[in-house]
């Protein structure tokens, strides 16, 4: 479940702060979509914070409006959503499914249907925003097929294991982001959490085109397998994504996501992780009192970009933290 966050998320890409309602409309259809947005009985408490990173594959949104607030928006063009409330309350109804998302869980929006939102006054809503184009990319290379209609996703977020995994990825991105602020995410953090997000939602979350995501998949060749892990170990400090190992495995990459899994448990990026926490670690090792090197430094040049995160899984890996490591 995510805890609820301060309203710093995306702190550093606010781009309305205390806005009016008009203004507050307008933008917001910019940056989302057309909808028409009425305020609750207590409209004169209302003070927009709207926050966007920039455009992108995968990009991110916050909102707070200050007051109960509807929103019923006409259907998304050409991207899905993923909305999560860090506090608050958001009913929701979406074709034919009605809900409620409150922190811990959230909502899928997809194309094709409208959307019609009912707010609490205290709702902070977190919005990863997903264009059609980098879901049919992505979608290509799991199936090995051309994709044309639109992925349409079963619209819980819910509190199992991959909707955790989820809404936790969501949030980390979020606070990746207000680590690097406005000079933007180093490429090979931003082209991986990208793939890994679209992997995620391909893989992990029922919508239209499970079933060929899911169909039978051979097993992967040792030659292949080999391949792309020595692939991992040549290339690991440049960005690297599943799609990308594949290729140099001349397999697909649902046939390599499940030859990882089959021969080491995880997922192929998740053996690049472990496989950059070994080298950070003999970095840190390595390292000497004149070098002047710091773990943020060591975190950052092995592929990880949060720190918090880096530690607790070094810790939880070798029973040390990453700075009792660089001291000995």
């Amino acid at each position: 479940m995510v805890e609820s966050a301060s309203s710093g998320l995306l702190g550093a890409f606010k781009v309305l702060d205390h806005g009016a309602p008009e203004e507050t409309h307008e933008l917001a259809v910019g940056l989302m979509n057309r909808h028409r947005m009425r305020l609750g009985s207590n409209a004169s408490g209302f003070q927009a914070d709207i926050r966007a990173t920039p455009a992108g594959g995968v990009s991110m949104l916050y909102f707070s409006y200050g007051v109960a607030t509807e929103i019923n928006s006409a259907p998304l063009p050409d991207f899905t959503t993923v909305q999560l409330p860090i506090r608050g309350r958001m009913e929701y109804a979406h074709g034919d499914e009605h809900g409620v998302a409150v922190p811990g869980g959230g909502a899928f929006f997809s194309e094709g249907e409208p959307v019609r939102t009912r707010w609490s006054s205290d709702l902070e809503l977190l919005v990863l925003r997903v264009e059609r184009a980098a879901l049919a990319r992505k979608l290509a290379t799991l199936t090995g097929r051309r994709v044309s209609a639109p992925v349409v996703f079963s619209p819980v977020v819910g509190n199992g294991a991959a909707g955790r995994a989820l809404t936790s990825t969501i949030v980390t991105l979020a606070e990746i982001y207000d680590r690097f602020g406005i000079d933007g995410l180093p490429p090979v953090i931003a082209t991986e959490y990208e793939e890994l997000v679209l992997s995620m939602l391909l893989l992990d979350h029922e919508h239209s085109s499970s079933d060929s995501v899911h169909s039978q998949i051979p097993a992967l060749p040792g030659k292949a397998m080999r391949a792309a892990v020595r692939y991992i170990e040549e290339h690991y400090m440049q960005p690297l994504t599943a799609a990308l190992l594949a290729e140099a495995s001349y397999v697909g990459e649902r046939t390599l996501y499940e030859g990882f899994q089959r021969e080491f448990g995880i997922t192929p990026m998740a053996y690049v992780r472990r496989f950059r926490l070994e080298r950070a670690r003999e970095a840190l090792i390595a390292a000497t009192p004149d070098d002047g090197a710091t773990v943020a430094e060591i975190s950052l040049s092995h592929g990880f970009g949060h720190l918090g995160r880096f530690a607790a899984s070094y810790r939880e890996r070798y029973g040390e933290s990453p700075s009792e490591t660089l001291r000995r």
